[in-house]
């Protein structure tokens, strides 16, 4: 299980904590900039609750796949992705995905 270590970086505190190996390697998650020691423990202890829980809330829903797909196309690349992007991804998912998805 991983734990948060703080250090001194100048006169500001840094915390580490360990993240999942990526092909074998060890990864890590540091931030500084803290005024304080408690400060930097407190929001690295935070940021480590958060990424142990990254992916694991799903609420399921009854939603279908292509219907999902016009969801994220509206909900997220209208809004993160340029005209172009979103373009071709709407391209991909009608003439490639849902069909494919219909077929099954």
């Amino acid at each position: 299980m991983a734990q948060v270590s703080v250090r001194k970086r100048g006169n500001k505190w840094q915390y580490t904590f360990e993240k999942a190996k990526v092909d074998g390697k060890r990864q890590f998650a540091n931030k500084s900039g803290f005024a304080t020691k408690k400060e930097a423990l407190e929001e690295g202890t935070k940021a480590l609750a958060e990424y142990n829980n990254a992916g694991l809330h799903f609420t399921p829903s009854e939603i279908s796949v292509a219907d999902y797909f016009d969801y994220w196309i509206e909900e997220y690349c209208v809004i993160n992705v340029r005209y172009s992007t979103k373009q071709a991804y709407e391209n991909i998912i009608k003439n490639h995905l849902k069909p494919r998805i219909r077929t099954l």
